[in-house]
């Protein structure tokens, strides 16, 4: 497989573990998720910056 590709996905691995330690003492209903907005945005910034560092590495 493309390095490259392994490093995108490793990079979607440790994202996805970043999102769930924010998680980790949360209530495991959408609803409460859906209007906690500080959690929201702390899961897109999470996101973010992993494309942001992605499209850097391609580039």
């Amino acid at each position: 497989m493309d390095e490259n590709i392994l490093k995108y996905l490793e990079d979607v691995r440790m994202a996805c573990e970043d999102v769930e330690q924010f998680f980790a003492n949360y209530p495991n209903r959408f609803d409460v998720f859906y209007n906690d907005r500080l959690m929201i945005r702390a899961v897109e910034r999470i996101l973010a910056e992993y494309e942001e560092q992605y499209n850097r590495e391609i580039e």
